[in-house]
């Protein structure tokens, strides 16, 4: 059952090479409210970080291809979409270590469903806003 919720008027991007982890994420996060996009690698991924400027990317490591440590140095080249906040959801012993790059949180996988829903929604809330 879909849960109303004024807040969740962005998107988050699952960048994750396990068709079950995107699947069970996508209808986590949709349940929740938010709109998702996916991506089953770091290219693939990085493309849609892009064009969909989404609020928030869940991102695994240990992908082939382009892994998550390298769509993350990318994504920090890039100044338009560098302040993107990033969870990491991974099951890579290195993990810990993405703290290093500036990710907002690390959860080692599986994880625990309301402690993401949780750090999503911590993570995609809006940046304040000036006052005039």
């Amino acid at each position: 059952m879909k849960q109303d919720h004024p807040d969740r008027d962005g998107t988050v991007l699952v960048v994750d090479d396990n068709p079950h982890v995107l699947e069970g994420m996508r209808m986590l996060l949709e349940n929740d409210g938010w709109r998702v996009v996916a991506a089953a690698n770091g290219r693939a991924g990085l493309a849609l970080l892009r064009s969909e400027q989404p609020r928030l990317v869940i991102l695994d490591l240990a992908m082939s291809g382009m892994d998550g440590w390298d769509f993350r140095a990318e994504q920090l080249r890039d100044e338009r979409i560098a302040g993107i906040p990033v969870i990491v959801a991974s099951a890579d012993p290195l993990a810990p270590l993405a703290q290093n790059m500036g990710v907002t949180a690390v959860m080692v996988k599986p994880v625990d469903p309301k402690k993401l829903l949780a750090a999503v929604a911590s993570a995609a809330l809006p940046a304040p806003q000036p006052e005039p």
